[in-house]
C-alpha cells in the first residue's frame, strides 16, 4: 500500500510538472555579425559556454552590426506565460540589445524587450506580455536578437557575449 501511495503521488508530481518547460533556440542564424566562438547550444544555460559574436560591416545605417535569428519549437500553442532569459555582456559600452518575437497575427516582428548590455556578465528575467501571439498553431516561435550602438562607442569592433538566451514557458 506504501508503494502505491508513493507511485501515486509521483505520478500527480510529474503531471503539475510538466506544463512548464525552458526552451532555447532549436536553429539559429547569425545575419549579420561574425561569430567568434561558441554555438547554438552556447545559449541553452547560464554555464560560461559562451556564442561571442563580433560587429560586423553596416552596408546602409539601417544595417545592425549584430542580427540574429533563431526558431524555437514549443509543440503547444497559446502558453498561459513566457519569460524570457538573457545572460551577457558586451566587450564596450554604449550598446543596446533588443529582442523582437514574430506576432503570427499581424506577421511581423513585435519588440518584447530592449536594453543596454551590461559590460560585466548580467543575467536578465523579462516577462513577455500576451505570450500566446507569438506562437503558431504547432508551437513554433520565432526570435530575433539584435545590437546596435546608442552611444559613445570607442572601439570600431567589438563582442557581444551571449550565455543564455532561453524561454520559460508556462501550460
Amino acid at each position: 500500500m506504501k508503494n502505491r501511495l508513493v507511485l501515486a503521488l509521483s505520478a500527480i508530481g510529474l503531471a503539475a510538472m510538466s506544463f512548464a518547460f525552458v526552451f532555447g533556440p532549436q536553429s539559429l542564424t547569425v545575419v549579420r555579425g561574425q561569430v567568434v566562438s561558441g554555438n547554438l547550444g552556447s545559449l541553452l544555460s547560464s554555464d560560461n559556454n559562451r556564442l561571442v559574436v563580433r560587429s560586423g560591416v553596416r552596408v546602409t545605417t539601417y544595417d545592425n552590426p549584430i542580427d540574429i535569428l533563431g526558431q524555437v519549437v514549443c509543440g503547444q500553442p497559446n502558453p498561459s506565460s513566457i519569460v524570457l532569459r538573457i545572460e551577457d555582456n558586451a566587450s564596450t559600452s554604449g550598446l543596446v540589445e533588443y529582442v523582437e518575437m514574430w506576432n503570427w497575427s499581424t506577421n511581423r516582428f513585435e519588440e518584447v524587450y530592449r536594453g543596454a548590455i551590461p559590460t560585466t556578465e548580467t543575467a536578465r528575467q523579462i516577462a513577455v506580455p500576451n505570450g500566446g501571439r507569438f506562437t503558431n498553431s504547432g508551437g513554433q516561435m520565432q526570435i530575433r536578437y539584435w545590437v546596435d550602438s546608442r552611444g559613445p562607442v570607442l572601439t570600431p569592433t567589438w563582442t557581444v557575449s551571449l550565455d543564455e538566451l532561453t524561454w520559460d514557458v508556462n501550460f
